[in-house]
């Protein structure tokens, strides 16, 4: 079940939280995290725009109405497609990871006879091991190593290509202001550095994503008003004005998203309780940082005591746990939990395999229930992944 007025007022507290402490910014979701129509649809708007990764995103978010100065492309190893629909679209911002890639954008930007505002993605130098984009990794090119020296010299010589922008996304999960804040900084360094030695001016500084949840970020005492005054403290440092640009996935929609659940099973296993549910991990992914907090259907008798039980799904994989330890009233077959922080790489992850799909709901903001995806979609969709017909129960 998809919550539309949970999703808006993620929307709007992001935008107002930065647009509140810089002159321009922009909130860009990584379509990545999910393409509910809706969600989407929702999201652009409410004034948020986009971040794509490849040309079947970008044709997907032109499909729900996405104009080009909502328009974030990214990616890298990008296809010749990818790049001479790039340069139909012209949108705001185009980060640049590889030098591989610059070629052939350039030549499709000559083509169409545009010039094209661009930004050169970076891994700063960093110590702290919370960051996920270190240096070496496939993501960016690296300050330390020379890497970015070389991408940023073959965009500058592109003369179809305006450097504008710096780009960084090295975080993941991220609830700790101390980290963040060190995240901006090395960006900051690299901009310095970079206008010093080639006398370009970026106007744009791109953050990248990486925020956790909104409801575990507040639960540990960060708010999205901490992650923007922590941005605003540090781009401070260039000494002159920027346009941001932040593109978080996960903070806006993982809360907006509750995934119902029938225990069609219980175990005992040397001293561990257990919870099957009839939702399968081809929904939820099971990561070691993906936790999939369950609030009970019913809350027990007075008196009860609650206990701690393992929740996992039916499939034949003994990694695949929704959520290791969950604090619940005595629960039994038929049972209904409510799985939180659902809504973010679940359905973009989820494919027809091994048991039926959730059917998706839409809580409008009119208080209509509305089905996205249901019985008949699941059908079809394994008639055309799989070239067979089944039946879903």
């Amino acid at each position: 079940m998809i919550d539309e007025t949970r999703l808006r007022d993620n929307a709007k507290a992001a935008i107002t939280a930065f647009e509140a402490r810089f002159a321009q910014a922009k909130v860009c979701y990584a379509l990545k995290a999910g393409y509910v129509g809706p969600v989407v649809r929702g999201l652009l708007a409410a004034g948020v725009g986009l971040e794509v990764m490849s040309d079947p995103e970008l044709q997907l978010a032109l499909a729900h109405g996405a104009t080009a100065d909502a328009l974030c492309l990214n990616g890298l190893g990008r296809s010749h497609t990818y790049n001479a629909r790039t340069a139909d679209v012209l949108p705001f911002l185009t980060v640049i990871d590889a030098e591989s890639d610059v070629a052939d954008l350039e030549a499709a930007m000559s083509q169409a006879g545009q010039v094209l505002p661009v930004a050169v993605r970076v891994t700063p130098e960093s110590d702290d091991s919370g960051m996920f984009d270190v240096s070496g990794s496939k993501l960016g090119a690296d300050w330390a190593e020379g890497s970015f020296d070389g991408l940023l010299r073959a965009c500058l010589a592109a003369p179809h290509l305006d450097v504008i922008g710096l780009h960084a996304h090295q975080l993941s999960h991220c609830a700790d202001i101390r980290q963040f804040r060190g995240a901006v900084r090395g960006l900051v360094g690299v901009a310095r550095n970079s206008e010093r030695i080639h006398g370009v001016t970026f106007r744009y500084v791109d953050i990248g994503g990486g925020l956790e949840t909104r409801f575990l970020a507040e639960r540990a005492g960060v708010t999205i008003d901490d992650f923007a005054e922590a941005a605003a403290a540090e781009l401070a440092e260039l000494g002159h004005p920027v346009t941001i640009v932040v593109e978080p996935g996960r903070w806006l929609v993982a809360d907006a998203a509750t995934v119902l659940t029938t225990v069609v099973a219980t175990k005992r296993n040397s001293g561990r309780d257990w919870l099957i549910t009839d939702v399968s991990a081809a929904l939820l992914i099971p990561l070691p940082e993906l936790v999939y907090h369950p609030l009970p259907g019913r809350l027990g008798e007075a008196g009860e005591d609650w206990n701690t039980y393992a929740v996992g799904d039916q499939t034949c994989d003994a990694q695949n746990i929704l959520c290791p330890s969950a604090e619940l009233p005595p629960t039994r077959a038929g049972d209904r939990l409510a799985l939180l922080n659902c809504g973010a790489y679940t359905t973009v992850f989820s494919s027809a395999w091994a048991h039926r799909l959730p059917t998706t709901l839409l809580l409008d903001t009119a208080g209509q229930v509305t089905e996205v995806f249901g019985r008949t979609d699941q059908q079809d969709l394994w008639r055309t992944l799989h070239g067979v017909d089944i039946s879903i129960a």
